[in-house]
């Protein structure tokens, strides 16, 4: 995929991410509380994700055995796991991965 075709598949992407927002901005007749509620739904919907371990490690910026260290302690929200066997797959819920990180960047 080359560059005008990976700017193109984005904006289509967020086209479609936020299409309810604009249809409710350009209906004369919605109100406050419902662009606001469809806002609210469109957030929720995205708080619901279960995320891969390399997201949680970029979004809170420390290493596999940290995360690992500090579950086990737990310091950290616990995993998801998806299947069975040796090594099912995992995952984190993202409203998770962000209430730690707000509850972390209130300590000194």
């Amino acid at each position: 995929m080359n560059k005008k075709e990976r700017v193109r598949a984005r904006a289509v992407l967020v086209g479609d991410v936020f299409k309810p927002i604009w249809d409710k901005l350009d209906d004369p007749n919605a109100t406050k509380e419902q662009i606001v509620s469809t806002i609210v739904d469109i957030v929720d919907a995205d708080e619901d994700k279960l995320i891969r371990q390399p997201k949680v490690t970029d979004m809170v910026d420390l290493s596999r055995n940290t995360i690992d260290r500090y579950e086990a302690a737990g310091n950290f929200p616990k995993r998801v796991k998806l299947g069975t066997g040796k090594r099912p797959r995992v995952r984190w819920h993202l409203r998770e991965i962000r209430a730690w990180m707000r509850k972390r960047s209130r300590l000194p």
